[in-house]
């Protein structure tokens, strides 16, 4: 049962609280009940739904939070939500109830992507960043201490897989992942022999 809370508590719970406006992640939400909900002059203002211990998502008519992802993005994500439900709003297996909470986590991995580049820099590696999610999953980018480099990610790994000296730099070697792998996989469907890996 969910209990009403205030924006100020919610904000000493949570590091990462990630703003939706109402109904942009219904699909994406279905499967697990918000634990708080808040409210206004008017009514009711929103809903929070716990992902992890750091982080909720606020939707309703008045969200808030400290990253407010594009509607694309949401978007997005909610329509590959109701791709894995079906018709209707019934979870009816335990493979579709794995699978959306595998897209929440990689709405919040991508919500913190654009929290960490500027908007410049999300249009420059746009492209080569959606084929390389497609097939490796959602990267974590965490900018260096110094100069403009960012260190790649992947999933809770402690450890980085790559260092990147600049957005450009990252770029090409975003291309240059999804590039390989799928020439790999080009040469395993073909039956020949890779001599590069």
């Amino acid at each position: 049962m969910k209990r009403k809370t205030t924006k100020k508590e919610l904000r000493g719970l949570f590091t990462t609280i990630i703003c939706v406006g109402y109904c942009n992640l219904q699909s994406l939400l279905v499967d697990i009940d918000p634990a708080y909900y808040l409210t206004r002059p008017e009514g009711w203002a929103a809903d929070a739904y716990i992902l992890d211990c750091n982080t909720i998502i606020v939707t309703g008519y008045a969200p808030f939070g400290n990253i407010s992802p594009e509607y694309d993005l949401q978007r997005k994500y909610d329509l590959w939500a109701r791709r894995v439900i079906g018709d209707g709003l019934h979870i009816d297996t335990e493979n579709k109830l794995e699978k959306l909470a595998a897209l929440r986590a990689d709405f919040v991995r991508e919500c913190l992507l654009a929290d960490v580049l500027t908007k410049k820099e999300r249009e420059i590696i746009k492209d080569n960043l959606s084929a390389f999610i497609v097939n490796f999953g959602v990267p974590r980018l965490v900018r260096a201490d110094y100069g403009r480099g960012l260190f790649v990610y992947m999933g809770d790994s402690e450890n980085s897989i790559h260092f990147a000296y600049d957005i450009n730099y990252l770029n090409g070697w975003l291309y240059g992942a999804v590039q390989a792998v799928n020439r790999t996989r080009d040469f395993v469907m073909r039956g020949e022999k890779n001599e590069l890996f």
